[in-house]
């Protein structure tokens, strides 16, 4: 199951970061099998999508 979570409300205006446009990050959320966080995080970083395990 894979939720997803859209918030473009607090994008920050462009001169914030320099010359470059700022856009909001998507957040998604997945719930894996108990035991196999690790595993998933390893895979996804493997994959070049940036994660976070607490």
């Amino acid at each position: 199951m894979i939720l997803n979570k859209n918030d473009d409300s607090r994008v920050l205006p462009a001169n914030v970061t320099g010359r470059s446009v700022a856009h909001s990050k998507r957040w998604l959320v997945a719930i894996v099998r108990i035991c196999h966080e690790k595993k998933t995080s390893e895979r996804l970083t493997k994959m070049g999508i940036e994660n976070f395990l607490p």
